[in-house]
């Protein structure tokens, strides 16, 4: 799977960029700033070694967030919590497309 260098949203431009500091400083693989518009991910390194797939998954994981953001939606109505902030769903959702993008097959 390739991850891009930006996408559309709504017409919203969102960049993704490497940062390999994320993982210092927040403890995080990947990072989605709705008001920058951008998602930030740690780039695969000798620091930072992980899968090709863990590093996919992670890009879809906040592609995610980003897609449940601009759709607005509220998971539970008792707790009034946004779907973008559901980290299990976000997560779940993530996986979901991953695996839907790099199983296609085309004709």
């Amino acid at each position: 799977m390739k991850i891009p260098k930006r996408f559309k949203l709504f017409g919203a431009t969102v960049d993704v960029v490497d940062n390999p500091k994320l993982q210092w400083e927040r403890g995080w693989s990947g990072s989605a700033s709705y008001d920058k518009h951008k998602i930030e991910l740690v780039p695969i390194s000798d620091s930072f070694e992980v899968s090709r797939a863990s590093y996919e998954q992670t890009f879809c994981h906040e592609l995610s967030h980003f897609l449940c953001y601009y759709a607005g939606g509220v998971i539970n109505s008792k707790i009034g919590g946004f779907l973008h902030q559901d980290e299990e769903f976000v997560d779940l959702l993530g996986v979901l497309l991953h695996q839907a993008i790099t199983t296609m097959e085309y004709q």
